[in-house]
């Protein structure tokens, strides 16, 4: 027989379950509806590597070698060395990235920070973009910042042995700076 104290804990027990069950109800339809706003970084055309000119009307300006990873995240080797990121679909073949290393000749003194748009094409082979760059000192202190040059890049394919002394297709030129020239001893 369920007496009267047993009844209040089986109402108490149906309405915790009822609780809880409703709760898992919400987040699920929040999940759905805030991944339906948010594209894939998976399925975007962006991800790959490329070799990409971020300083097109710098013709002194090497290539840099830039993978974008399914997970969202960047690795960038360029004339500064390794660097680092993220990045996230804005639409079907756009995306903003942010990535950062240390600056160049700064003994680790400085960091740079590249702000940035990408557009692939619809071929999915090439793209284009615009950037900005900041410098920041040890300390935290901004020591520079300026917009980049446009920039624009090729996919790069995987490609046989007997490729062998052939270019890269479509690989950027670039016209390599002179050293200063030392003073005579």
């Amino acid at each position: 027989m369920i007496t009267a104290g047993n009844v209040t804990i089986y109402r108490r027990g149906t309405v915790l379950v009822a609780c809880v069950l409703l709760l898992i109800g919400a987040l699920g339809v929040n999940r759905a509806v805030g991944g339906a706003s948010q594209q894939s970084t998976a399925d975007h055309p962006l991800v790959g590597a490329w070799v990409i000119d971020s300083e097109v009307n710098n013709p002194a300006n090497p290539p840099s070698y830039d993978a974008f990873h399914a997970d969202g995240t960047f690795v960038n080797i360029g004339s500064d060395g390794a660097s680092v990121g993220t990045w996230e679909p804005t639409g079907p073949r756009t995306a903003n990235f942010t990535f950062s290393g240390l600056a160049a000749g700064s003994d680790g003194a400085a960091m740079f920070i590249i702000r940035g748009t990408l557009e692939v094409d619809e071929s999915g082979e090439r793209v284009t973009g615009d950037h900005t760059f900041t410098v920041v000192g040890a300390n935290g202190t901004v020591m520079a910042g300026a917009e980049g040059d446009g920039a624009e890049g090729v996919r790069l394919h995987t490609e046989t042995m007997e490729e062998v002394g052939q270019p890269l297709a479509g690989f950027p030129i670039w016209t390599p700076a002179t050293p200063a020239a030392s003073p005579a001893a």
